[in-house]
């Protein structure tokens, strides 16, 4: 979803990066071993798209 879409209230990660994310390498919640992308930094802290998103929602808070 594009956060554009909304008008957020919260915005919540369960980390900064996915270099150090638990959900990568935990077969309870990724038991077929596809690498897990959720966060907004890549594993060399390079922005993804759902940093974009956050900085943009966060913005039209402010403004």
């Amino acid at each position: 979803m594009i956060l554009s879409e909304c008008t957020p209230t919260e915005i919540l990660t369960w980390g900064f990066s996915d270099k150090y994310t638990w959900l990568a390498n935990n077969r309870k919640f990724n038991p077929r071993g596809i690498p897990a992308r959720p966060l907004p930094l890549d594993q060399e802290l390079r922005r993804k798209p759902m940093w974009q998103e956050i900085y943009r929602a966060l913005r039209s808070i402010a403004a």
